[in-house]
């Protein structure tokens, strides 16, 4: 499975043929180049989900249980509580792994949640949320996954990734174009990949 950052918050995850989009929006350009590639398309947000009419594929705009073409996708609101437009979380399995997808983090992830969500091979976390970098880490420890991929930055020199990565204590950790990763290449140990979209 290939992962590449395409925007601030969106990437997108390739594998045998088979696409999945994050947060991918017409109106940024986002989707150019992709729209055929793609058989899913992910928005942690439901607000920016609706803005996409044209897209032939699987969009999945909240929780619920969804699958296309073999890709199983599970997601669940990251804050119940909050008011307007709620954030949420997909686990997507694809190539073997299991791909979690956090939106924008108001507060400390519940126990319960941290069960559905269960094994986690791949996050991607939005470092656009609400809580202290300090805290957002512990999330990702909680969760446990071998590869942490953050999306929701501009720049990846820019300060929100250098205080995740001092959080991870991963200073000075160069940034990528993409990440390939399968069953066989996942590290063991928890490794932080900063992805630059290209740039």
């Amino acid at each position: 499975m290939d992962i590449k950052k395409i925007s601030e918050k969106g990437a997108v995850l390739r594998s045998k043929g088979l696409g999945v989009g994050v947060n991918l929006f017409p109106s940024k350009g986002d989707l150019k180049g992709y729209r055929l590639e793609l058989d899913i398309i992910l928005y942690t947000n439901g607000k920016g989900g609706r803005e996409e009419k044209e897209f032939e594929g699987l969009k999945v705009i909240g929780p619920g249980e969804y699958e296309s073409k073999g890709i199983e996708v599970e997601g669940w609101y990251l804050n119940p509580k909050d008011k307007g437009e709620k954030s949420s979380v997909y686990t997507v399995v694809i190539d073997g792994l299991t791909v979690c997808i956090l939106g924008k983090i108001s507060e400390g992830l519940s126990d319960s949640l941290i069960e559905k969500i269960g094994g986690v091979h791949v996050l991607l976390i939005d470092l656009k949320s609400d809580i202290k970098v300090s805290e957002l880490w512990e999330q990702v420890k909680r969760l446990g996954p071998n590869m942490v991929v953050p999306i929701g930055f501009s720049s990846d020199k820019g300060e929100e990734v250098k205080a995740f990565l001092d959080a991870a204590d991963e200073e000075g950790l160069k940034s990528v174009e993409k990440v390939k990763v399968d069953s066989l290449t996942l590290p063991e140990d928890r490794v932080v990949v900063i992805l630059n979209g290209g740039k």
